[in-house]
């Protein structure tokens, strides 16, 4: 740790932003969320991303700092510029709602795009339910909504996970599958989504006792993967 605050002094932002992380979670160092916010501005004011993006974060919800949701949104745009993908969703989700900018659901989905194709899982569901509702978009695509709602889903986001199955359910870009949609729903409902209770029970009905259990044993052994950086064709 001393090695590391040597560098921060020194002026190193890796090293400060590090400080600054410690700082923040008690690491080596007393916890305080002044002194983590401290070093997360000199590291910043460097031009660190992810120094930005958590200064940004800590002026939006006043942790270590007066509150200041339009500082917070000046920093967290300096980080989303420079491509860092949780300040891109972040910059998504305030246009999408209107927090702290004018509403603009187009400006929305350039940002969760940006970070979509970082491999951004809630970002991924995000653009997935813009295509799905037609919003920031040309128009409805529910095949494209289906594309990212599986790149979500398949880094375990149960949210996404419940929406790919309600698709299957239905056939909403992809022909229907009562028993992919069922897989998709029981790592919906293991991950903590609420809404997929109703849905697997309507589905089992659908679905003999040894397809039950195959599809159950299938998401008893499912793993998350990491969703790769995605270029451009």
């Amino acid at each position: 740790m001393e090695k590391f605050r040597e560098n921060a002094e020194r002026g190193n932002p890796y090293a400060q932003y590090f400080l600054g992380v410690s700082y923040s979670v008690g690491k080596g160092v007393e916890q305080s969320d002044v002194e983590a916010v401290k070093w997360y501005r000199k590291s910043a004011e460097q031009g660190n991303a992810k120094a930005q993006y958590t200064l940004g974060i800590a002026y939006i919800f006043g942790k270590g700092v007066k509150e200041d949701k339009a500082e917070g949104m000046k920093w967290i745009c300096k980080s989303a510029e420079q491509g860092d993908a949780d300040a891109q969703f972040h910059m998504g989700v305030a246009y999408d709602d209107g927090n702290c900018v004018k509403q603009d659901y187009a400006v929305a989905v350039k940002w969760y795009r940006k970070s979509a194709e970082q491999g951004n899982a809630k970002a991924q569901l995000r653009l997935g339910i813009a295509y799905a509702l037609g919003l920031g978009v040309l128009k409805k695509n529910s095949i494209e909504a289906l594309k990212w709602y599986s790149k979500s889903a398949e880094q375990g986001n149960a949210d996404a996970q419940y929406f790919l199955g309600v698709a299957c359910a239905n056939g909403n870009g992809v022909v229907k599958n009562v028993k992919t949609a069922y897989g998709w729903l029981l790592l919906a409902s293991a991950g903590g989504n609420k809404d997929s209770s109703e849905m697997l029970a309507s589905l089992e009905k659908s679905l003999s006792p040894s397809e039950q259990r195959e599809t159950q044993a299938w998401a008893k052994q499912w793993k998350p993967k990491h969703s790769p950086l995605l270029t451009q064709p």
